[in-house]
């Protein structure tokens, strides 16, 4: 089951739809926060509260930023 069938509130479903873009791999904080309007704090929560579907990176972005994935997306090969 993936990420379409279980995340259901609306800003939560913005962030994922920003995650789950097909130009990107990885996403900055600061990024799907400019792309959704959602805040970082509630980015973080998300992220958060659904550990199943985002991984963090052990590598930060070029200027420090954590950066986030799907899962899904990350470990498959392009």
């Amino acid at each position: 089951m993936g990420w379409r069938e279980t995340v259901s509130q609306p800003d939560e479903i913005l962030v994922f739809l920003a995650l789950d873009d097909d130009k990107y791999k990885w996403r900055t904080i600061a990024a799907v926060s400019r792309q959704t309007g959602v805040d970082r704090e509630r980015i973080l929560q998300i992220v958060a509260s659904h550990p199943e579907y985002v991984r963090l990176s052990r590598t930060p972005s070029t200027t420090g930023e954590p950066l986030l994935g799907l899962i899904d997306r990350i470990d498959c090969p392009e």
